[in-house]
């Protein structure tokens, strides 16, 4: 993480983490809402041919890898939750804004996959581009985890 100050620990940065956190959390879970609504209401939403949304109940990790095997994706995202809360703690007066935003939109897409897993023992996914036919249906959530994967990715080269 870039501007790192040494292991001080900052409080009010920290709490804005845990802001950004929050937010990304409940918009993943208020946008999964609407678009389920969407669905029930409409069956399959489609638009221009670019995406279409319908409901996909999936039991794995990333392109739907380890299926049937939640108690492993569950414990592996308890695991990568806790490395990045210790990393904010451990870094937290010294880290940038856009790398605690990265953080928080990684930390927020494997939180509300984890909850659903843990609740309902699948993930729900509902987009589909229909321009990319080889991309799996996915959700919000895995939207967080890659943007906010790309931009720690991105921080870590524009450092060297």
């Amino acid at each position: 993480m870039e501007n790192h100050k040494g292991n001080k620990f900052s409080f009010s940065s920290f709490l804005g983490f845990l802001s950004l956190w929050l937010i990304f959390f409940c918009s993943a879970l208020f946008l999964k809402s609407v678009f389920l609504f969407k669905i029930s209401k409409y069956e399959i939403f489609r638009n221009n041919n670019i995406f279409t949304i319908f409901e996909v109940h999936n039991t794995g990790a990333a392109f739907n890898i380890l299926s049937n095997h939640q108690e492993f994706i569950i414990i592996a995202s308890f695991i990568a939750l806790l490395i990045l809360t210790a990393v904010i703690i451990y870094y937290s007066a010294g880290i940038s804004f856009l790398s605690r935003i990265s953080m928080a939109l990684l930390s927020a897409g494997i939180s509300v996959n984890t909850f659903e897993r843990i609740n309902y023992g699948y993930v729900t996914d509902y987009f589909y581009f229909n321009l990319f036919p080889d991309i799996p249906v996915f959700n919000v959530p895995d939207i967080m985890i890659v943007i906010g994967a790309s931009l720690i990715i991105y921080s870590v080269i524009r450092r060297k």
